[in-house]
């Protein structure tokens, strides 16, 4: 649970930027790491076979670039003993221990004794059934 917990505040306190590549308005590449790969446009206006299409004028790629910052605003608590709780800790945790102590030292009355013998089922004869 603790790792948990610390890997959570790892994550919600660390700023990322996130690269989305765009052909038209389809999304072709997204990256987290660093820049997203461009579509096959882009090698399109680098090629000279494909002279007919006018790309560089009208570009159909587009790439956007989001930053999220991290959240820096954490409640900071601190944890001061007051002699009051120092009391209440001494004290509960004195009786938890004394709780347990000389109980092997019980005696029980029947341990000797055998149960009685059950002639009928009392469940049956009083009608009284769990449910």
């Amino acid at each position: 649970m603790s790792l948990f917990l610390s890997s959570l505040i790892l994550f919600s306190t660390t700023s990322f930027v996130v690269d989305e590549h765009y052909c038209g308005e389809m999304l072709a590449d997204i990256s987290i790491t660093g820049r997203a790969a461009s579509c096959a446009c882009e090698d399109y206006k680098s090629s000279e076979e494909h002279s007919g299409f006018n790309l560089e004028n009208d570009s159909c790629c587009s790439n956007k670039i989001t930053f999220h910052d991290n959240n820096d605003e954490l409640n900071k608590v601190s944890f001061e003993l007051s002699f009051e709780n120092t009391l209440f800790l001494h004290t509960y945790f004195y009786s938890y221990i004394n709780l347990f102590e000389g109980l092997e030292n019980n005696i029980v009355p029947f341990k000797n004794y055998s149960p009685p013998l059950i002639v009928t089922n009392i469940h049956v004869v009083y009608e009284s059934f769990l449910i």
